[in-house]
């Protein structure tokens, strides 16, 4: 979970819809307190999307919670304190958070505890590690020290699955973008063509060049899909390519 700037505040036409909506929402509530929550529509666009235009912008088209980047065009919106149980927080903009369809499965589970990734104190490496030996892909795990800290840092990746089978995979994919694996390498393969070897010669030379960017401050790694992971791929590649232009070997 990739930590979030802090939140802006919303457009001012946005800001007016919320007021608007917030008020709806709770009239229906007063008339019908059984009423389910429901997105309410203007100019023929459901507010989510008013809403989701202005959380992307915030999260750089990335979920708040896994950090992906969605594989769907179907944008939930995440409403952090369950809007079942905190229905006067259903428009409540600083509890909107841009999420992908599986994050979003936590149901009416929440904690005051509940740890946020735009938390001023929060910080990735504090709470959480990768795994890169795990079974079935890299694993995201707790690490945080106190117990405390590493309860609140358990209960996120429970609510929000973000250390099942298909992230691990997702993860491992990623990785393997950056670091192919020796296997991958047709210069070991008995039957390897010219094309496959100046393919894999192409791809050495653009991952070099990501990590020279990356020493130079000038790589971007907002439009890849798990921003975290890449970013501690490219510390230890660098390492390693430190430790080899001295000489010292990996």
């Amino acid at each position: 979970m990739r930590k979030l700037p802090p939140r802006p505040q919303p457009s001012e036409a946005l800001a007016a819809n919320l007021a608007v909506w917030a008020r709806q929402w709770d009239e229906l509530k007063a008339r019908n307190p059984d009423a389910e929550f429901r997105w309410n529509t203007k100019d023929q666009r459901s507010a989510r999307e008013w809403i989701l235009d202005e959380l992307l912008r915030w999260s750089a088209n990335h979920c708040a919670f896994c950090d992906g980047m969605g594989g769907t065009t179907n944008w939930p919106v995440e409403h952090f304190k369950p809007k079942s149980h905190y229905p006067e927080d259903g428009y409540a903009w600083e509890n909107l958070y841009p999420c992908c369809e599986q994050c979003q499965g936590k149901g009416a589970e929440y904690d005051d505890d509940l740890m946020r990734p735009d938390e001023e104190d929060y910080a990735f490496a504090r709470y959480f590690w990768f795994d890169f030996t795990a079974p079935d892909g890299v694993a995201l795990l707790p690490i945080a020290k106190s117990v405390v800290e590493r309860t609140r840092a358990e209960r996120l990746i429970k609510l929000y699955r973000l250390d099942d089978r298909k992230r691990r995979q997702a993860r491992e994919r990623e990785w393997h973008i950056w670091d192919p694996p020796p296997h991958d390498d047709p210069t070991a393969w008995a039957d390897a063509s010219p094309t496959d070897l100046a393919h894999w010669e192409l791809a050495q030379q653009h991952r070099d060049l990501q990590i020279a960017r990356w020493k130079s401050g000038h790589l971007s790694i907002e439009d890849r899909p798990y921003r975290d992971l890449v970013e501690e791929v490219l510390e230890k590649l660098t390492a390693s390519s430190s430790n080899v232009e001295c000489g010292d070997g990996v």
